[in-house]
């Protein structure tokens, strides 16, 4: 190391960003206390990875302790002139120009075709901090450039023809835009600060001392004087960035400025370093009222002590994590319920002391009454804080928001002028070996130096500015170049301000101890809890090991999650094939949940959707008998505080039922189903209802949705259906809309109480997550919700029964293109196992072709709605609550077009969708229709006949038991003693097939010992043209297009057929071929080959028959 490097720290880490990538740091200390970083990057790498032009090589950016707050009390703007004699000097320089010539400094700065190989010099002047940057477009100026400025810097030509030039171009111009450009919240802060600062000019001294009212002479001799005492060496920071190596950027630093000496001052400077901050001994508590300026939103200011020793744990990004982010039941969850955000909050120290910000957006104009109630939730939030304490899992996400936001800032790997300029301000504030990743990677938690800057965040100590007037527009009149035009009008004008006291009242609630039971705002949060996926982190270990009905276990786990609940039962799928795991989960509070891994076979089918689907329980049925919509009304609320993102996606998943409430979202990305599905426990388990919400729920309508729409059979059933039955409403005229804003309220608060219980919460979680994962989930998010043990809602009777029963109701309002049998049976839900209705669909259906082909045969052709097949299903959809079995017979049905898109109202509509009229059967329809079977009278009785039996169609096998417990190979499959086939099972290792592939030995080799194989051969060409390919023609286009016959081949092991395709038209095909090929005879055959054939049929029919290979998703069946 040189003679003339104080000290060197080498590898100077870089935050976890492109910079990692392309960059190698060095930190250099001389002997003079000039302290440089020295930045190599490549070049070409970050043009071939980002593709774009990369149109600066290097750069150089020093900085200096001098600015606006060291100059006399009686000018301003002395800095700044300073700074901009030396960067025009500069300038001029590398132009190759006299200092003495008439060029303008600025015209020459901004000319499109400048030959100068600068693509820009600029020079800033803040409070406490000069700096001068050059940009270049060739790193081979960096020399001469390095040079040239370390001479302006300590000789620069204070000569009165450049003063006059400079006075002449720039005050006139660019000196209001660079000194006096700034917000008019910074104008307010300078003027309501302490007046006995030498920060608050503007209080001390006449606006109108500028450096414009002295001579050139003056002006020179202040300069000179200026520059002695504050252009120290020893607070020079220097950053330099360039391709070269280190040590040659090293080298080149200490020739150019190792031989700089301190210049000692003449006298102290004129600030004090350890003066207190311009805020103490002013007046605080207050709202300072802007008059002339305009911000849409509230900023509540606070001043803290020096904040740069704390860089490593930096305690203010912990609480703009908190106050920021939308966790449930946080600040910003509430204020966006008032049409407000928290949208900014930073620990400014652009001042030169450190000021903690809150900036609260709001979306309309405030009042009074709006100011205060958003102060009063800061104020609370932050007593809940201090009352809460810190935690260390709080700290962690902290980091990683910091990570992600590092990773999106500089995705374009690409320098931008605004990191040159955070360099220089880096180097001013935090020591050099971490100057790269101070506040960007946080490495010590302190919990201490949290609570220390809670305790400083009070309303005895605050200044809150606010706006008179509120623009939803962007107004030019608040354009900096607007207000500025001159220092008179600028703290004239936009300056003007108002001091209002916190009422009393105000102060003593945002004061008072956490928890109040005076403020009501205090029942909106909740401490905060961990994200979805950092309590999957945190007990994932947990969730591994934990037993299924070991109570003391699941507790201690619990309490481990800040949860109420466990997991009191868990089924796991056993020997599935399909390519997924899936699990069954039940909470202690009664919430069940069934979870899909994707994921399980090593992502081979790389689904990286996800798919959420949550149903509740409460749907109309639970409305109090006078109102109609709250369930409706909870839904509408709960998804109205979405983002914009996420809304376009609940708007269409999002339906209310008679029976439930169902959400469904589905996902293209699996990173976005945590947030989702905590954000929708949050709002199951307590949804915030304020008057606001609800008045514009109700201006939009509840039923926007077409999936909300009550069909128009459901309409008629309604009006047909029992009068005193709760269920038909119907008629009823008693609507929401028609109470007040209060009473919804409160009947919502208390209709949410009853019915949002953990018992009647289901979902389905589909995610490429693991199982564990997945469950930790739920738990997480669902855990909280408590179990009300609300009831089902069961009536005694069907809607039907009591009413007319073999009745027509022919609808004159609704074209249904369809005629519905509709048939009330007892609640369905406890037959699972069996479904009947399955059983009675299945033959219903099955039977039906007979039907028609008998009625064609008697009475010709065959009337429109009945050339198409019907449907028979049981109407267990959650729509009416209750369960009936229906066989509808359609021609053009689709569910679009038989919904009327009408509201769930009573409306217009509605009623002229209702009319109808009732016939009753006709005598000796209602006596055939009656009849026991069989009927002689009926002659399409006759047609009917019961399916015969499928002899390929075997269910009752199970697997033997190993004899080894790890054996390899197929395991057998044990069959019922009639059937003499045996099967064997074996797994694929590979799991890599989608497709299947079936062999047929259709005729074994002793057979073909017996007969000619010519004349087999052509027989069982005739089988397969005959039933195998008529019933491939059948299926669907898409189906024949993955599905293909080869033809029948002799091999050593018999007559066989082939057939590839996918797997489920296979097991659709097979069972019907084969069965149809079993009852297939022919008597034209001599009597050797009619044996033979008969011998085959009998062979068959035993079920004597061969498999090669089945392969199933990665599954072999052996037969």
């Amino acid at each position: 190391m040189s003679s003339r490097i104080k000290q060197r720290f080498d590898n100077i880490e870089s935050p976890r960003s492109f910079w990692s990538n392309f960059l190698e740091c060095r930190g250099i200390e001389l002997h003079n206390g000039v302290q440089a970083l020295l930045i190599r990057h490549n070049v070409d790498d970050c043009q071939t990875d980002s593709e774009r032009n990369w149109t600066m090589e290097s750069f150089l950016c020093v900085s200096m302790g001098a600015g606006q707050r060291h100059d006399p009390p009686d000018c301003l703007g002395l800095s700044q002139l300073c700074n901009e004699i030396i960067a025009a000097q500069q300038s001029l320089e590398l132009d190759n120009q006299q200092p003495q010539t008439s060029h303008d400094y600025w015209e020459l700065t901004e000319a499109s075709e400048r030959a100068s190989p600068l693509e820009d010099i600029m020079s800033q002047t803040k409070t406490d901090v000069s700096m001068f940057c050059i940009i270049n477009k060739s790193f081979q100026q960096l020399h001469h450039v390095t040079k040239l400025l370390a001479n302006s810097l300590e000789r620069p030509d204070f000569s009165e023809a450049n003063i006059n030039r400079l006075m002449r171009l720039s005050l006139d111009r660019e000196s209001r835009k660079l000194s006096f450009a700034r917000s008019p919240l910074h104008l307010l802060e300078s003027r309501t600060s302490n007046p006995q600062h030498p920060c608050n000019r503007h209080a001390v001294c006449d606006p109108s001392a500028t450096v414009a009212a002295f001579s050139a002479a003056e002006l020179r001799t202040r300069l000179i004087e200026f520059h002695s005492q504050h252009y120290r060496v020893s607070d020079f920071r220097i950053a330099v960035a360039d391709p070269r190596p280190l040590d040659e950027l090293q080298s080149l630093i200490e020739v150019a400025f190792s031989s700089m000496q301190e210049n000692l001052p003449v006298s102290s400077p004129i600030v004090n370093e350890n003066v207190g901050h311009p805020y103490d001994g002013t007046e605080t508590a207050v709202k300072i009222r802007a008059l002339n300026a305009s911000f849409n939103g509230i900023y509540i200011a606070f001043p803290l002590p020096d904040q740069s020793t704390k860089f490593a744990s930096s305690p203010d990004l912990y609480l703009q994590f908190l106050l920021a982010c939308d966790k449930p039941y946080g600040l910003n969850a509430f204020l966006k319920t008032n049409s407000a955000a928290v949208t900014a909050s930073d620990s400014d120290p652009a001042t030169g002391y450190d000021t903690f910000y809150i900036f609260v957006h709001c979306n309309r104009k405030l009042n009074p009454r709006c100011e205060d109630m958003i102060i009063t939730a800061v104020f609370r939030y932050l007593a809940m804080l201090r009352s809460v304490g810190t935690q260390k899992w709080l700290f962690d996400e902290v980091q990683d928001w910091l990570n992600e936001c590092e990773l999106h800032v500089n995705a374009n790997q690409q320098w931008r002028r605004s990191d040159i300029d955070e360099l220089c301000f880096r180097l001013r504030r935090y020591p050099l070996q971490h100057v790269l990743t101070a506040r960007r990677q946080l490495t010590k938690y302190s919990a201490e130096e949290i609570k220390d800057l809670l305790e400083l965040l009070t309303p005895e100590r605050c200044k809150v500015f606010v706006p008179e007037r509120f623009v939803t527009k962007f107004d030019g009149r608040a354009k900096g170049t607007q207000y500025c035009t001159s220092c008179k009008r600028e703290l004239d004008e936009c300056a003007e301000y108002r001091l209002e006291k916190f009422q009393p009242q105000l102060l003593a609630v945002c004061s008072a101890d956490w928890p109040s039971t005076e403020c009501e705002i205090d029942a909106r949060f909740q401490r905060p809890k961990p994200s979805p996926m950092r309590l999957v982190e945190m007990t994932k270990n947990l969730l591994l090991n934990q037993v299924v009905g070991c109570k003391s276990l699941a507790e201690r786990q619990s309490s481990s999650l800040n949860v109420a609940s466990f997991v009191v039962r868990r089924t796991d799928s056993q020997g599935s094939l399909l390519p997924y795991l899936d699990r069954s989960v039940e909470l202690s509070n009664g919430v069940q949940a069934h979870l899909i891994s994707q994921n399980s076979f090593g992502g081979i089918f790389n689904h990286n959707g996800s798919v959420l689907t949550i149903s509740i329980g409460v749907g109309h049925l639970q409305d109090p008998p006078d109102c109609r919509g709250l369930a409706r009304l909870c839904q509408r609320l709960a998804i109205s505080r979405k983002t914009l993102k996420l809304k376009s996606i609940y708007n269409e998943k999002m339906r209310v039922f008679e029976a439930h409430t169902e959400y469904s979202v589905c996902m293209e990305g699996f990173t976005e189903m945590p947030v989702i599905l905590e954000q929708l426990a949050a709002d199951i388990l307590r949804p915030e209802f304020c008057r606001y919400e609800i008045g514009q729920a109700l201006m939009r309508g509840m039923a926007d949705s077409p999936t909300d729409c009550i069909q128009p059979v459901e309409r008629l059933q309604r009006c047909a259906g029992n009068p005193n039955h709760q269920f038909n409403r119907l008629p009823d005229e008693r609507l929401i809309t028609n109470w007040t804003e209060e009473k919804l309220l409160d009947q919502l608060t208390q209709f949410h109480s009853l019915y949002y219980s953990g018992n009647l919460v289901r979902l389905v979680v589909e995610d490429s997550r693991s199982l564990d994962d997945l469950e930790a989930l739920v738990l997480a998010t669902f855990g909280q919700l408590p179990d009300a043990f609300a009831n089902r809602i069961l009536f005694g009777t069907h809607p039907f029964d009591g009413t007319k029963m073999g009745v027509k109701i022919r609808s004159r309002g609704v074209n249904l293109d369809e005629i519905r049998f509709v048939f009330p049976v007892p609640d369905q839900s406890d037959l699972f196992e069996t479904s009947p209705d399955l059983y009675v669909s299945y033959l219903f259906e099955t039977l039906f072709g007979k039907l028609s082909d008998a009625y064609s045969r008697q009475r010709g052709e065959l009337p429109e709605i009945l050339r198409r097949c019907p449907v028979a299903n049981l109407l267990d959809y959650g729509y009416t609550g209750f369960d009936s079995y229906q066989i509808s017979f359609n021609t053009t049905f689709c569910q679009k077009h038989c919904s009327a898109e009408m509201e769930d109202e009573p409306s217009s509509q509605a009623k002229d969708a209702s009319p109808h009229s009732e016939e009753e059967f006709s005598p000796e329809l209602l006596a055939a229709c009656s009849a026991p079977w069989p009927a002689n009278d009926c002659e399409l009785e006759k047609e009917f006949e019961m399916p015969e039996p499928n002899p390929f169609v075997c269910t009752d096998f199970s697997l033997k038991p190993r004899e080894e417990p790890h054996g390899a190979g197929p395991r057998q499959l044990q069959l019922p003693s009639s059937c003499n086939a045996r099967l064997w099972f074996c797994q694929d290792p590979y799991l890599n097939s989608r497709q299947v592939f079936i062999a047929i030995n259709l005729v074994a080799p002793e057979l073909l010992s017996q007969d000619a194989p010519v004349v087999l051969y052509d027989l069982l060409e005739t089988l397969v043209s005959s039933f195998i390919l008529p019933a491939c023609e059948s299926k669907s286009d898409f189906e024949r297009s993955n599905q293909k016959w080869v033809p029948i081949v002799n091999s050593h092991s018999g007559i066989s057929t082939f057939f590839v395709g996918y797997l489920e038209p296979v097991l659709r095909l097979l069972p019907d071929a084969l069965s149809g090929m079993s009852r297939f005879s022919i008597s034209s055959l001599n009597e050797s080959h009619n044996n033979s054939f008969g011998q085959f049929v009998q062979f068959i029919a035993r079920f004597g028959r061969s498999f090669s290979t089945l392969s199933w998703y990665g599954v072999r069946i052996k037969v």
